[in-house]
């Protein structure tokens, strides 16, 4: 038996799985939710005991859960048998996702038999003469596809002890409503975002250092979680083009602006040479050309700041 959802992989621009997944789910049904996925609503921030991380502020989460989607959480009846169970779940409803380890997950991603990290994979179908899954996943260039996943690596990913075992299997998704409102964009929305963008990047320019040193050294694994952490910062500044270019079509945007175009370009090439010089640094073990990486890192914090700022002065 074959069983696959028509539904395409939105892979114009990686925000993260999450906000990915949404807006593939989303597009099926209406255009005018693209703008969403790279509207200024991310923040750069420390986590993890002390990790530096790229990611979404509650902002988008909110917006997913208030608005858009419901998010019923399940456990298996028999978590012996749950492969027949899953695939039942998703013959039966919109949408569900699977709670595995990556580090055994898409052997195409960055974390695959490197990093364990607990993970809620968008699951769209199976084949079982394939003996496998689809998942929806990206791969080292954050390219978001319809990934094969063989049956077995399902098994192990979902059995790992690396992950929480008081979270919920699996995760069924559903609209909150029938009928689902056309998306616009709000200038003023924009605004605010920058304006916190501003004051969320000038914390960070007053921190001392980026990187913990001693997590690097102790462990490998740590070396890969940072790379793509830096690597999603290239992306979200495509990102940011996008959405200039989508507000300056809408005649929201100030034409004066548009150079500013060329000033994200220049961020996004720097950040792709800062994520590659740490990782050959890291690599060859020569930790001491960190501190020189952390010093581009802050240059590259303040123009972005100065972008925002610009901003929200021509306003």
């Amino acid at each position: 038996m074959r069983y696959l959802k028509d539904i395409q992989p939105y892979n114009k621009f990686w925000g993260n799985c999450i906000t990915n997944m949404f807006l593939s789910i989303l597009l099926t049904i209406d255009p005018s939710y693209e703008p969403l996925i790279y509207l200024n609503s991310y923040q750069y921030s420390y986590s993890w005991d002390n990790y530096f991380n790229m990611d979404y502020t509650q902002e988008y989460y909110d917006y997913f859960k208030d608005n858009l989607f419901v998010f019923t959480s399940a456990h298996f009846v028999d978590k012996n048998n749950f492969l027949q169970e899953f695939k039942a779940v998703l013959a039966n409803n919109l949408y569900a996702t699977l709670n595995v380890d990556l580090f055994y997950w898409n052997d195409a991603g960055a974390f695959y038999n490197k990093v364990h990290i607990p993970h809620y994979s968008f699951i769209i179908g199976f084949d079982e003469e394939k003996d496998v899954f689809y998942a929806f996943e990206d791969d080292l260039a954050l390219n978001y596809e319809i990934r094969e996943i063989p049956t077995e690596r399902v098994i192990q990913s979902f059995f790992s002890d690396h992950k929480n075992s008081n979270l919920e299997n699996y995760r069924i998704i559903t609209f909150k409503n029938n009928h689902l409102p056309p998306y616009e964009i709000d200038l003023n929305h924009f605004l605010v975002n920058a304006e916190r963008l501003v004051n969320n990047l000038d914390m960070l320019i007053k921190r001392t250092c980026i990187f913990d040193k001693s997590m690097l050294v102790n462990n490998i694994s740590n070396v890969y979680f940072y790379k793509n952490e830096l690597g999603k910062i290239s992306y979200r500044l495509t990102g940011n083009i996008l959405l200039f270019n989508d507000l300056k079509n809408k005649g929201m945007f100030n034409e004066t602006l548009t150079n500013l175009i060329e000033t994200i370009n220049e961020l996004s090439i720097h950040w792709k040479q800062v994520q590659n010089s740490f990782v050959k640094y890291c690599l060859k073990n020569n930790y001491s050309e960190i501190d020189k990486i952390e010093k581009k890192i802050f240059t590259l914090f303040i123009k972005e700041k100065e972008m925002w700022e610009t901003i929200l002065h021509c306003f």
